[in-house]
């Protein structure tokens, strides 16, 4: 999120149309970012495909998926998204550096 043109809030973001939305939408949220470890980001949208208003970073990301732990990601996603009226996150991977080459 660079500091010279800030994020407009999510309500007034396009809707996601196609898959390759939530891409574009990555690249806006984390594209001037440096980090300092592995992370995975939650974007959270509504039953109209809009971003609500919340990104959730889990850091200390393992470099090999617990699958115990992803179930448990997928079950807190399904409560958080039923008490808040959402429908489906997003979720992108980070690695400690620039984020600058997202996508490659």
């Amino acid at each position: 999120m660079s500091a010279e043109q800030p994020i407009p809030p999510p309500d007034r973001l396009p809707r996601v149309h196609s898959d390759n939305d939530p891409l574009d939408r990555w690249r806006l949220w984390l594209a001037d970012e440096c980090f300092g470890t592995r992370s995975l980001w939650v974007l959270w949208f509504d039953d109209r495909d809009l971003q609500m208003p919340i990104a959730t970073p889990i850091d200390e990301a393992p470099r090999l998926p617990d699958p115990i732990a992803v179930e448990n990601l997928a079950l807190v996603a399904e409560d958080v998204l039923g008490e808040a009226g959402g429908r489906w996150v997003s979720l992108a991977l980070v690695r400690p550096g620039w984020a600058a080459d997202l996508g490659r």
